[in-house]
């Protein structure tokens, strides 16, 4: 449902910004994450920006860290680079 709103938001030229909530462990992370993830890896043309936000400030480093790692292993960023 998320990518299909989020590529009718591409398609008609507007921003969408999507809330997702629910009980703790209820997914919402994980959710949030691969749909990040899975469209910048979808992304030939690098036109897409992703944001994920989140309040819980460690996890924010790990993933953050994780993410700057990805980019520098996959995308052949420099780390400082990626972690900017």
């Amino acid at each position: 449902t998320l990518n299909n709103a989020i590529d009718e938001s591409k398609k008609n030229g507007y921003k969408s910004i999507f809330l997702l909530t629910g009980v703790p462990g209820a997914g919402k992370t994980l959710a949030g994450l691969n749909l990040a993830s899975n469209r910048r890896k979808n992304d030939q043309f690098n036109e897409e920006h992703t944001v994920f936000l989140s309040g819980n400030g460690p996890l924010v480093r790990v993933l953050s860290e994780s993410l700057a790692r990805d980019a520098k292993d996959n995308y052949g960023k420099k780390i400082s680079e990626a972690r900017r």
